[in-house]
């Protein structure tokens, strides 16, 4: 699962130095880019080195999650084996909606629209962290401010994870474990996963206050 940590430019450009002289290519799958909040934006890898870096994204979340269209960014020596075999694989996607999706782009309403989101999901994020300042501002840590549509909560409790999932479902609040996604599950306090994208502002404040009456009264 993307834990949404990000490498600064520097970084990027040290990591990535190895492999430009070598025969292998490295897989981008950019997840959630569109929904980057941070002032100082930061470029996918892709663009530092186009010709070792195959670029995965996709679209659904800042358009309709129905149409579910992706798309790859490849080094012009990997498009000849591209083509020789796309037509072995079975698009999902009709043409039809990916000819108007070519038109939606076109006209310039793709970039409208990720503007509108983004305002969109910008102002659900800041009243999700100002309840969590406001509720659990000391019993728990939140990862994962600067971007995405939910994030990682780490609850400074004595409870289980299965307990917090627990009390929060008796309030009416939904929330996802985590530890099933980490190699080494010996850390001190649980950490589970919330979402806020399909919440109105006044949902995702109270869901908070609901959760902090449940986990610490």
């Amino acid at each position: 699962m993307p834990l949404r940590g990000t490498f600064s430019y520097k970084n990027k450009r040290h990591q990535l130095a190895a492999w430009v002289h070598s025969n292998a290519y490295i897989i981008e799958d950019d997840y959630e880019w569109e929904f980057k909040y941070q002032n100082d934006y930061l470029p996918s890898i892709q663009s530092l080195y186009p010709e070792k870096i195959i670029y995965i994204g996709r679209l659904s979340k800042a358009l309709v999650p129905v149409f579910n269209l992706s798309y790859l960014v490849l080094p012009y020596d990997v498009l000849s084996l591209f083509h020789s075999k796309v037509a072995e694989y079975d698009q999902p996607v009709s043409r039809l909606d990916q000819l108007t999706f070519s038109q939606y782009l076109s006209d310039g309403y793709w970039y409208k629209q990720l503007q509108k989101m983004r305002e969109t999901y910008e102002e659900k994020r800041k009243v999700f962290f100002e309840a969590i300042s406001q509720y659990m501002k000391h019993v728990a840590k939140a990862e994962g401010k600067d971007m995405g549509l939910h994030t990682f909560l780490t609850v400074k409790t004595d409870k289980t994870e299965a307990e917090l999932i627990g009390l929060g479902i008796q309030k009416g609040v939904k929330v996802y474990g985590t530890s099933r996604y980490w190699f080494h599950t010996e850390k001190k306090y649980p950490t589970v996963l919330l979402g806020y994208g399909a919440l109105s502002a006044n949902d995702i404040h109270n869901g908070i206050k609901l959760l902090a009456e449940a986990w610490f009264e």
